[in-house]
């Protein structure tokens, strides 16, 4: 067991092996002898305090410390309030800017939409509207009722009897006529006018124009009121005021299908043959794709 002890005369630290059996030593730095500790008490000598500082060293240490303590305070809430300021930014931007840029950006794009629908459909109006020509006087005058082959029906309503008339309109002008206005007059037995109508016709849907050079067929309605239709005995139909414009590319098709239709029915076939079947096909998909370009 090592023993560790101070001498008594000049303090200096003395390590000793206690299986040396030594009770009594002399010390080696002021040279007196005196008993080891260890041998008499087995509790060692307490250990001498360090000397104190010098008093002057004292004030300045304890004043550093004081003000290390003092001005430490203030970083710290400095941070703190940097931290809070920064959360309410933060709080800020999340629920007051970036919602607002969303629905700022989202009503820019809304805006943007229907400003590029509306050029597509002015751009659509202006393809599709027809360019309306005007004829010159002879080629309006040349425009008639076809009378020969004026032909009516009727039958009762509530409301009194009415009139189906079948008007064909020549129409040998190099033009495809629309948005015609047509007056009905309708005469009894004695040449008297008992019923005058006016209809607007060739509304160039589908197939509800006049081609050039040829006779359209058009269906022409007429309420006679109280009037009965079986005294009427004579009709006037007067062709007003009316457009030419171009043929199109589709209407000259839809023409050819409806005429190939046409004789198809006239020779009074049996059944309806492959190429009836198919031609009526085509018609219907040509009446499809001008209903789609003019919006009707």
């Amino acid at each position: 067991m090592t023993l560790k002890f101070a001498c008594p005369g000049c303090g200096i630290h003395v390590v000793l092996d206690s299986s040396a059996g030594i009770s009594k030593m002399k010390c080696p730095g002021c040279g007196i002898d005196f008993p080891v500790p260890q041998l008499i008490s087995p509790t060692p000598p307490p250990v001498p305090p360090p000397l104190p500082p010098p008093a002057s060293a004292s004030p300045p240490f304890r004043a550093a410390i004081s003000l290390r303590k003092e001005t430490s305070i203030i970083p710290v809430m400095l941070s703190g309030l940097a931290i809070f300021f920064g959360i309410l930014a933060v709080w800020f931007v999340l629920g007051t800017v970036i919602p607002n840029f969303k629905a700022g950006r989202e009503e820019s794009k809304r805006r943007m939409r229907e400003q590029s629908e509306q050029n597509q459909a002015n751009e659509a109006d202006t393809r599709l509207a027809p360019e309306i020509i005007q004829p010159t006087q002879a080629e309006a005058d040349s425009v008639k009722i076809s009378y020969p082959k004026l032909e009516w029906r009727s039958y009762g309503t509530a409301d009194g009897d009415v009139l189906i008339i079948n008007c064909p309109i020549d129409n040998p002008t190099r033009y495809k006529l629309i948005n015609m206005t047509l007056s009905v007059r309708c005469f009894d037995h004695s040449d008297k006018l008992v019923r005058e109508t006016t209809r607007k016709r060739l509304t160039d849907v589908g197939m509800d124009f006049a081609p050039p050079g040829q006779l359209k067929n058009l269906e022409l309605m007429a309420e006679l009121g109280s009037i009965p239709a079986s005294s009427v005995t004579r009709l006037e139909v007067t062709i007003g005021e009316f457009q030419c414009t171009i043929m199109t590319d589709l209407d000259t098709r839809l023409t050819n299908a409806q005429e190939l239709l046409k004789q198809f029915k006239t020779r009074g076939q049996d059944g309806v043959p492959p190429e009836q079947a198919e031609a009526f096909k085509e018609f219907l998909r040509l009446l499809e794709e001008k209903r789609k370009l003019t919006g009707h």
